[in-house]
């Protein structure tokens, strides 16, 4: 087998950046996190190729949200309840090893 062949099997990894669902009440406001949910529940923020840029993000993951989609014209109006279930969604980040097909939730 050549370096070509070897480098074609190689694994692609990812770090994924994962925080619990974020529950939310009858009007469809974010209030508070679902802690006990299975991993297989959580949400993939973003991936990264090394662990430590997965770490260094995850001290931001609880900063909320402020834009939707990807135009900063769309800017989104502050909410104390949503802040605060997306600050201890952030709390519980964790970064979990996976591959081109998704983290390893099992």
């Amino acid at each position: 087998m050549n370096l070509r062949h070897a480098a074609a099997l190689a694994l692609v990894v990812w770090y994924y950046l994962m925080v619990p669902p974020i529950t939310n009440d009858v009007s469809g406001t974010a209030n508070g996190v679902q802690s006990g949910a299975p991993l297989s529940q959580w949400r993939s923020l973003r991936y990264f190729a090394t662990e430590s840029e997965c770490e260094t993000e995850k001290a931001r993951a609880g900063d909320p949200p402020r834009y939707s989609g990807f135009d900063p014209r769309s800017l989104l109006p502050t909410n104390p309840q949503v802040d605060r279930a997306w600050k201890m969604a952030g709390e519980m980040a964790r970064c979990i090893l996976g591959d081109e097909h998704g983290p390893k939730t099992n």
